[in-house]
């Protein structure tokens, strides 16, 4: 026979324990924008960032932050990304993917512009990013060949799934309501998904009966002209990220310049390793090493 004090005290720890265990279930998720959920759960894998593996860290490109906390804004219903190469676009992206799948779950789109893009995006940035991510891992499981859920392009979780279609592909475009469409690298999107018309525009159709629907638009620009992202940019407030001289702390808009203007990137002929940034306002000499603090 035990104790009535022992009887009593295994009650209130069973009770203890149904109470923690109920309060994890139902309990309401932080209110991370998309920065803050990224500083405080991402990691970056050896695959995708293979300088600067481990968690995430936006110091180290805080230029970063602005469209982060942007789309996290629920007024805010499309954003474009108009970016150089290798400066980020990516990580963002995958940030947003990582936020929307541990906080707030939603049936999600990326397209990219062919069918070995997405494969190899899926593999080398989507996956990795799910793997390093222990929160994020638990979510999602692994892709199984007799797991029809979880695919190479196709990962469920609980509340949605996330899709990566190709922008030729208009039976991958024209399927199920999405509340999040992602066009990345759209300036190499071909101008029509088979005959079936512009691939954004399909997956567009399939934002329309969600309310609070959001679009990320991204790329690095093609030919004056000839571009789909320099439109799009043009169409919004048209940020630009503006830094101040360590000289004169003139906050300007870091452009190419060229030989006939007055400021911008100069180097010695034939010797790009030269190169330095000509302050517009005070004409000292910018050189890298100055760029992080900048």
């Amino acid at each position: 026979m035990f104790p009535a004090s022992a009887l009593l005290a295994g009650h209130r720890i069973a009770a203890r324990i149904e109470r923690d265990v109920t309060l994890s279930i139902f309990r309401t998720p932080p209110r991370l924008n998309v920065l803050e959920w990224a500083e405080r759960y991402r990691y970056l894998s050896r695959e995708a960032s293979p300088g600067m593996p481990g968690r995430y860290r936006s110091i180290e490109a805080p230029y970063q932050r602005e469209p982060m906390i942007v789309a996290s804004d629920p007024r805010v219903r499309l954003m474009v990304l108009m970016w150089a190469s290798q400066l980020g676009k990516s990580t963002i992206v995958e940030n947003i993917i990582g936020r929307a799948i541990h906080l707030r779950p939603r049936p999600i789109m990326v397209i990219l512009p062919k069918i070995d893009f997405a494969e190899n995006w899926s593999k080398k940035r989507l996956a990795t990013m799910i793997r390093d991510t222990p929160d994020l891992a638990r979510l999602v499981s692994t892709a199984k060949s007799r797991d029809s859920s979880n695919t190479l392009r196709m990962k469920t979780y609980p509340g949605g799934f996330i899709s990566v279609a190709s922008a030729n592909s208009p039976a991958e475009l024209a399927a199920d309501a999405i509340a999040v469409l992602i066009a990345d690298e759209i300036d190499r999107f071909e101008e029509s998904a088979g005959s079936e018309g512009d691939p954004i525009d399909l997956g567009r159709r399939r934002l329309a009966t969600i309310a609070d629907s959001f679009e990320l638009d991204t790329s690095t620009p093609g030919d004056k002209g000839d571009s789909r992202i320099e439109p799009a940019y043009e169409g919004g407030d048209q940020r630009k990220l503006i830094v101040p001289c360590p000289h004169c702390d003139y906050g300007q808009e870091l452009l190419f310049g060229g030989p006939t203007m007055p400021f911008g990137l100069k180097w010695d002929k034939d010797k790009p390793d030269t190169a330095e940034y000509l302050c517009e306002h005070c004409s000292c000499l910018i050189s890298e090493r100055d760029k992080r603090w900048m």
